[in-house]
């Protein structure tokens, strides 16, 4: 004689950054009256802490709650917020990489101190750290995406993810006849170190730059063709 019906909805973003889930309830014919309920719960993965949030009301009863929980961790190169940590866990360093998302752990970001914490690693295991250079500045390369470590129980690991910072430039330079550079060749510095390629149309992406300078260009392996470029 009595009738309950209770219906739920729940979902996450894309990224499962969010999740959440709605419930509403109806009661009705046990002997007293016809009582209606509902809820909402979220939570949210932030780069610096984990949210958490509930309201509920029915027929004589409300309740609202929110939670907060994340973690400090104290290194050489300053303090670090982070989501909820286990026993084992990542540093990540990555200099002026401020942005670049952690894949391993959701809504974990480096911050601008170059820092970010992976919350949690498997011991004893090969784990693998990976950085997407999405949202990145122009001005900062990764020159390794992906490491690898297997740390013992209760480790902190240092994750050094080396990056290259300097201007970028897109240069479209000819020869003084007015004919294109050399497809593939090399570009390098002052110092011989290689920061990009002739492409396309004489058009060369170079990365690293100082705010003055030169840039050589080079095309054999002897270094006898070659021209330079203020």
């Amino acid at each position: 004689g009595a009738v309950q019906a209770q219906s739920t909805l729940s979902g996450s973003s894309a990224d499962s950054q969010v999740s959440y889930s709605l419930t509403a309830n109806h009661a009705s014919g046990s002997g007293g009256g016809a009582s209606n309920g509902g809820s909402v719960n979220a939570a949210y993965r932030g780069r610096y802490a984990e949210l958490t949030g509930s309201a509920g009301a029915g027929t004589g009863y409300s309740q609202m709650s929110f939670g907060l929980r994340g973690a400090v961790v104290a290194h050489g190169g300053g303090i670090t917020l982070s989501q909820p940590i286990s026993d084992t866990i990542g540093l990540v360093q990555a200099d002026g990489a401020e942005g670049a998302r952690l894949l391993n752990a959701t809504g974990v970001r480096v911050d601008r101190q170059g820092y970010a914490v992976v919350p949690y690693l498997m011991p004893y295991s090969l784990n693998t750290i990976e950085l997407d250079p999405k949202g990145l500045p122009m001005d900062v390369e990764l020159k390794v995406s992906s490491l690898q470590v297997a740390p013992r129980a209760g480790a902190v690991t240092l994750l050094k993810f080396d990056t290259i910072t300097g201007r970028a430039a897109l240069i479209h330079a000819k020869r003084l006849d007015g004919s294109s550079l050399p497809f593939g060749a090399r570009v390098l510095d002052e110092g011989g170190e290689e920061v990009g390629v002739v492409g396309q149309a004489s058009r060369i992406f170079v990365r690293g730059l100082n705010e003055h300078g030169r840039l050589t260009v080079v095309w054999d392996s002897e270094l006898s063709a070659s021209c330079v470029i203020p």
